[in-house]
């Protein structure tokens, strides 16, 4: 129980280290194919990226189910290679903010993120109770 702190910090630099990688993969696909159309890429296109949201779901899952810290550290890693939502959203907003908005404009994807996460978590437990 004394290292929960330390595993959790694993778990969270794992996905940042992955990130750093896939980063520079999503910005290199961003530069080639433009920002909107990589950004819908992985955010609303399950045809074109089936195999990335297979895999996203695959490391959710796996990730819960995993009871090995080496394990769990490697899905992270996987986890952060494949996403390429942030590094291209960010790359969006300090194109289309300035010096004055910036911090703002930044803001907003977390707090839309949370929004949209309480609402589908309020939509699954609808979904529970109408069952």
């Amino acid at each position: 129980e004394a290292m929960i702190s330390t595993y959790i910090a694993l778990m969270t630099t794992a996905f940042f280290l992955g990130s750093v990688v896939g980063s520079i993969v999503w910005g290199w696909i961003a530069d080639r194919i433009g920002r909107k159309p990589s950004i819908i890429i992985t955010l609303v296109c399950p045809i074109s990226t089936q195999q990335l949201w297979i895999v996203n779901i695959v490391c959710i899952i796996a990730f819960g189910f995993c009871d090995r810290i080496k394990l769990a550290l490697v899905i992270r890693i996987i986890h952060g290679l494949i996403d390429g939502t942030i590094p291209i959203s960010k790359t969006i907003q300090a194109e289309i903010a300035n010096r004055n908005n910036i911090a703002f404009v930044s803001g907003l994807f977390f707090i839309g993120s949370s929004i949209g996460g309480l609402a589908l978590f309020s939509l699954f437990i609808l979904v529970l109770l109408v069952l």
